[in-house]
């Protein structure tokens, strides 16, 4: 189970799939130009699928 430091229970997590968001969230791209990452900085998908399952085993339900 993932707890907080508030003692809150984290069941849910969000995840970016893509880099080419043109949303510009205030907490992501602030005023800045559009300028996404390059390949070599992401993740690869094995890496963020195990970090799925993980979070998964810790109680993350959506």
């Amino acid at each position: 189970m993932l707890v907080d430091s508030f003692n809150r229970v984290i069941d849910y997590i969000r995840v970016s799939v893509t880099k080419q968001c043109n949303f510009r969230c205030q907490y992501c791209m602030p005023a800045t130009p559009l300028n996404f990452f390059d390949d070599e900085e992401l993740l690869p998908l094995d890496n963020v699928l195990e970090f799925l399952k993980i979070a998964i085993d810790e109680g993350v339900k959506k």
